[in-house]
């Protein structure tokens, strides 16, 4: 009852403005569509009142139900983790058709998405809940309308649930009753088929839909029609070069423009300043983009701001680091170029490294890496002793410089073995925590941890390879000999071990 009346208080006690009055007008609308009805009589100790608010998305108005201020939310959870198939569920199914065979490779590709409309309206809510839940709004100065919930409410996470449940059935009647390639993000549905097929495959989807008494956009702009370069969520695929064995998934050029556009504003407010609350909103846009950008050089940039989001004033001065995360996010965005995907894609190496420093024994500061093919054969190994001048420039961050000798050889290997790697995944095995975190921070904690590591990344975008950074004990560390220069061991005998001389100074190595 408490909460219900904090719910109607707030509402009565906020201004009446013209937003106000629009959201009354979509909320009447929804009425007559049957997806909610008028309640004339509310009982505050049995009924959920949710607050209806609207919120302003560009140039469009969106209402949302807040289910949680009512305490709803609170009583829903789930045993199982609920999947939904971003993106990565279309590259897997482009790249399986790339390797299905040389007839299917010829034929051209072509995509689309498949828009729902109205998603989570368009299926109800059981008797018994609807008969509880109720949602509350602003109807002018000090006046609130209640209304009963007849279809699945945007704001609750039941309806999450619940619909993502219907995605998921829709997505499996397409695949395994009509054989679509296609994949469920909430209500788009990416489809994938020759070009010679698109025809049929539209009708599939659509006759599909039609028959579950699912309704979908059928005309428009987001009922575009299949077509080489297709968009979904402000990411575009081109499958031009699908018949030569790739394709490339990037952001629209829209998008792009925006994020550019939000941090010049930034860069350039003759304030100096920045709320918390937009660096908080560009974050959570820059993260997503961050996703599908090759490489990790923005990801550093993004962790700061990140931190400035959750400064404790309201707005903090864009300056120092600040300021300069947002220049690299500019400069970066600005020339940032689409995901090229190729068949290679799908090969994955294992590189083992480890770092040694004993200033008592023989060998004083040394590195090691193993490489390992699919078929776990070692391919090629390499274990070197750094002279006395380069072991100084590692002296110079550190007295114990185990930290900075367990990144180098990670960098060595990707300089050495980069025609093998070339868009491909590999999997780098530490034995050294420290090391492992930086790798996976693209951050570290040294002068020059970050240098190599910053090193790393950016040939890790040149090469396009998609690096993990696991742990191996040290006792289980293959190239824990190696580092220690010792080839005897039974999977060392024999194998290649490439020509390197390491240079006199990390200045000759481009590192500083």
């Amino acid at each position: 009852m408490g909460l219900n009346a904090s719910v109607v208080g707030s509402l009565k006690k906020g201004p009446w403005t013209e937003l106000d009055r629009d959201a009354l007008a979509k909320t009447a609308a929804e009425v007559d569509k049957g997806w909610l009805s008028e309640c004339p009589t509310i009982d505050m100790k049995r009924h959920f009142i949710a607050k209806r608010f609207p919120i302003k998305q560009k140039n469009k108005m969106r209402l949302i139900d807040d289910f949680s201020i009512c305490g709803v939310n609170s009583t829903v959870g789930l045993p199982e983790r609920l999947r939904v198939e971003s993106v990565d569920q279309v590259v897997a199914i482009l790249l399986a058709m790339l390797q299905s065979g040389r007839a299917l490779r010829k034929l051209p590709l072509t995509g689309r998405t498949f828009d729902l409309k109205a998603a989570y309206k368009q299926f109800g809510v059981n008797v018994e809940e609807a008969d509880r839940l109720k949602i509350a709004i602003k109807a002018g100065p000090d006046e609130v309308k209640y209304y009963n919930v007849l279809a699945l409410p945007f704001g609750a996470t039941g309806s999450v649930v619940a619909f993502l449940r219907v995605a998921a059935a829709l997505a499996f009647i397409g695949t395994k009753g009509l054989l679509v390639c296609w994949s469920s993000f909430f209500d788009d549905f990416k489809a994938v088929t020759p070009e010679r097929l698109a025809e049929n495959t539209q009708f599939y989807v659509e006759a599909l839909f039609r028959l579950l008494g699912i309704d979908y956009a059928a005309e428009g702009e987001k009922a575009p029609p299949f077509g080489k370069v297709f968009r979904s969520l402000g990411l575009q695929f081109d499958l031009n070069c699908a018949g030569e064995g790739s394709f490339s998934l990037g952001h629209t050029t829209t998008r792009r423009n925006e994020l550019l556009e939000h941090i010049s504003a930034m860069l350039s407010d003759e304030t100096g300043l920045a709320s918390t609350k937009e660096l908080e909103r560009l974050h959570g846009r820059l993260v997503w983009f961050n996703s599908f950008v090759f490489g990790r050089t923005l990801k550093a940039a993004v962790a700061i701001v990140s931190k400035y989001s959750r400064a404790s004033s309201s707005r903090v001065m864009v300056q120092g680091a600040l300021k300069d995360a947002l220049a690299v996010l500019q400069d970066e965005l600005a020339k940032d170029e689409p995901l090229v995907i190729t068949e290679a894609t799908t090969r994955t190496w294992t590189v083992y490294t480890d770092g040694a420093y004993e200033p008592d024994g023989s060998i004083k500061a040394s590195v090691g890496a193993v490489l390992v093919d699919e078929e776990g054969l070692v391919v090629e190994c390499f274990g070197l002793e750094l002279q006395d001048s380069l072991k100084e420039d590692f002296l110079k961050d550190s007295k114990h410089p185990i930290y900075e000798l367990e990144v180098f050889p990670v960098l060595l290997a990707l300089r050495i073995w980069q025609q093998r790697l070339n868009n491909c995944q590999v999997v780098f095995y530490l034995d050294n925590d420290a090391a492992r975190s930086g790798l996976i921070r693209a951050d570290g904690s040294t002068r020059l941890t970050k240098a190599m590591i910053g090193q790393f990344v950016n040939l890790e975008k040149t090469l396009r390879i998609l690096p993990w950074f696991a742990r191996v004990p040290s006792a289980s560390n293959p190239a824990d000999d190696a580092s220690r220069l010792n080839f005897q061991t039974p999977w060392l005998i024999g194998v290649p071990r490439p020509a390197i001389v390491l240079p006199a100074q990390l200045s000759q190595s481009g590192i500083f």
